[in-house]
């Protein structure tokens, strides 16, 4: 990948302008010599020819000047020092509901097999990434440290069910924070954190979290599985249902807008595409993105700034034009 040249490229129509003015000063200079001719006659000529060059030179250097000035704009930037030519990848951690409610069928072949799905496509698409992989029910597991070893992973997550963390419930305010311990000593240029959950409830302890995240500039995205109808929650066998109090039948339903509010401020989102690319296309869309931006604000960072040097080039054209060549034709 080519350094790009200036820090801010974006503000190059600056050189539209720089370039209309020069015109419009030519111009200007053009109709006051017609004005000259027109006045005073054939004298007009014998007058410019002892202002000699440096009358001529004058609009020159004041359009050099102009344009050095807008180059200054842009922030140049000197050579690469040092950095790699290449984004380092995303370090991205998988947060996993394993909660009783995600064997809910209300999505094939359940929910906590959808998810694996969705989950298993983007360890494919995440090559060249560190992965990390936490469960959650009533708290929270690490399973996998942050790894480049997408096929170890897999298989981590393969063997993950209800039975994989011993409390019960769901708190993925607890998943937020393990995930977030794994980011501590992030190497990726990007980071982020991905809850697969059914979202079906939410404690305190996730703003929290949430708040946590965004001061250490990592995106949390939620990825919502089931649905707002909800299913029943098979127990071990399916012959039977977890029942309340009452002995009636527990429908669990999905609630990702529970999770919303807390993840504004990381910048992530809940995504509800239940499609078994969604992760994928995600990771594509932003992840990768995400990750670009942060390299080349690192890369920024480390290469040195050539604005006031080209400032002071500017600076010195400027007093050229307006005092040594205007001295001689005083």
């Amino acid at each position: 990948m080519t350094s790009p040249p200036f820090l801010h490229p974006e503000r190059w129509p600056i050189f539209l302008i720089v370039a209309f003015v020069v015109v419009a000063w030519l111009r200007l200079r053009w109709k006051r010599r017609e004005r000259l001719n027109a006045a005073i006659g054939p004298r007009a000529d014998m007058l410019l020819r002892n202002a000699g060059r440096a009358e001529g030179a004058r609009p020159w250097i004041a359009g050099a000047a102009l344009f050095v000035a807008a180059t200054a704009v842009l922030e140049p930037l000197g050579a690469d020092e040092g950095l790699s030519a290449a984004p380092r990848g995303a370090d991205i951690v998988l947060a996993l509901d394993v909660s009783r409610s995600m064997w809910a069928a209300d999505v094939l072949p359940d929910r906590l097999g959808a998810a694996k799905s969705a989950v298993s496509a983007l360890l494919d698409a995440a090559r060249g990434d560190r992965v990390g992989l936490v469960a959650f029910a009533g708290e929270a597991r690490v399973i996998a440290p942050l790894s480049g070893d997408v096929a170890a992973i897999r298989g981590l997550l393969d063997d993950l069910d209800p039975g994989s963390v011993e409390r019960g419930g769901s708190d993925p305010g607890s998943a937020l924070d393990a995930a977030l311990s794994l980011l501590t000593s992030r190497e990726g240029d990007g980071a982020a954190v991905i809850v697969v959950t059914d979202a079906e409830e939410v404690t305190p302890r996730w703003s929290d979290a949430c708040r946590r995240a965004a001061d250490a500039g990592v995106r949390v995205d939620v990825f919502a599985v089931g649905t707002a109808n909800g299913a029943k929650i098979p127990l071990p066998g399916g012959r039977a249902f977890v029942t309340d109090g009452a002995g009636a039948d527990v429908v669990s339903r999905s609630r990702p807008e529970v999770l919303a509010g807390g993840i504004v401020a990381t910048g992530g989102r809940v995504l509800v595409d239940r499609a078994p690319d969604a992760l994928v296309r995600h990771h594509r869309d932003v992840i990768v993105a995400d990750t670009l931006a942060a390299f080349e604000k690192r890369r920024g960072a480390g290469r040195t700034p050539l604005h006031s040097w080209v400032v002071g080039f500017a600076l010195a054209l400027f007093m050229i034009e307006a005092f040594a060549f205007r001295s001689r034709t005083s």
